[in-house]
């Protein structure tokens, strides 16, 4: 597996969200449940923009916003903490 990080998203993932690249490594070790495409309209993608709720090392939970580019490439777009209405909607589709 390979995870992208443009400068912007790193810059934004450390500034913004205090959430480190290898949480997000750690997240995507840890995903073991399906993910959920973003179908909000400001957050389409080609390829479609999905999301999984995945905890790292420590026991940090995050939601990672991301797009798959081929099967072991994936390009963040964001990750943090999620809120309530977050956890219910992956606990209940995912």
């Amino acid at each position: 597996m390979r995870l992208l990080f443009s400068e912007m998203v790193a810059s934004k993932l450390r500034k913004r969200h205090r959430v480190t690249e290898r949480e997000i490594v750690e997240c995507f070790d840890s995903w073991n449940r399906k993910s959920l495409l973003d179908v909000r309209a400001r957050h389409q993608s080609i390829p479609p923009t999905e999301w999984f709720i995945g905890r790292t090392a420590a026991g940090r939970e995050l939601k990672v916003v991301f797009i798959k580019l081929d099967q072991e490439v994936f390009a963040v777009k964001t990750a943090f903490e999620p809120n309530e209405e977050e956890r219910r909607i992956y606990r209940k589709f995912s």
